[in-house]
């Protein structure tokens, strides 16, 4: 049956997700760094 197989290949790819902090689905970073980097720059300048 290459259905659980398929499961668990989905669920590693979740958990990778939630444990990437770089991926945009996260939604604990709702801008991401370079914005946040740049705001200052500019403000600076």
């Amino acid at each position: 049956m290459p259905e659980p197989d398929h499961d668990d290949a989905v669920e590693e790819t979740v958990e990778e997700l939630l444990t990437d902090p770089d991926a945009p689905e996260h939604g604990t970073h709702p801008r991401p760094p370079q914005t946040i980097d740049a705001e200052p720059s500019g403000d600076k300048r």
